[in-house]
């Protein structure tokens, strides 16, 4: 019973992250006017990821030659941190979604 409520517990805790994240991640794609509509829809998905797999090298050689240089500062940070936080939190493997929520957090209350 109580291995049921915990596993319930981090189902939930992870989708709440996953939500924070994928509007975190679109906040800050949406700054990006440099880049097309497609382009910050690419950005964001990045922005989305906890971690890259092989399937993701051919879009991020793609954005890198020829997206890249178009991000804002604070655009081209975001990707140079993005899978730098691997460990995984108690709750789920989610750490690196956290440190995002809390980046996007620090960015809007610099605004």
């Amino acid at each position: 019973m109580l291995d049921k409520k915990i596993e319930e517990a981090r189902v939930e805790h992870a989708a709440e992250v996953q939500t924070q994240v994928a509007v975190a991640a679109a906040k800050l794609a949406a700054r990006e006017t440099a880049l097309s509509a497609s382009e910050r829809e690419t950005y964001r998905g990045f922005l989305e990821k906890a971690y890259f797999t092989k399937n993701d090298f051919g879009k991020l050689e793609e954005f890198y030659t020829h997206s890249y240089d178009r991000l804002s500062e604070g655009g081209k940070d975001e990707m140079s941190n993005l899978n730098r936080f691997s460990k995984s939190c108690p709750l789920c493997p989610c750490y690196a979604l956290h440190h995002r929520s809390a980046m996007e957090r620090d960015a809007t209350r610099s605004n």
